[in-house]
């Protein structure tokens, strides 16, 4: 069964799921996006540094503290 098709699976089982597990689905199978690719760079799918946005650190940052509380 393919990533995606767990992962759907999964928030029709449970109404949701938390961003942790997502993320883990996403890195941890045979055929994930971030196995097969190398989605970071310039001329990819996506940059992660701070530099292009505020924003990047204060959704980081936000991630952080949900994680934190919540756990």
């Amino acid at each position: 069964m393919s990533v995606r098709n767990i992962i759907i699976n999964l928030i029709k089982e449970k109404k949701n799921i938390r961003l942790d597990e997502f993320i883990n689905h996403c890195l941890h199978k045979q055929d994930s996006y971030y196995l097969e690719n190398n989605p970071i760079g310039e001329n990819n799918d996506f940059v992660t540094a701070p530099e292009i946005s505020q924003m990047f650190g204060e959704i980081i940052g936000s991630y952080i503290l949900n994680y934190w509380l919540t756990n």
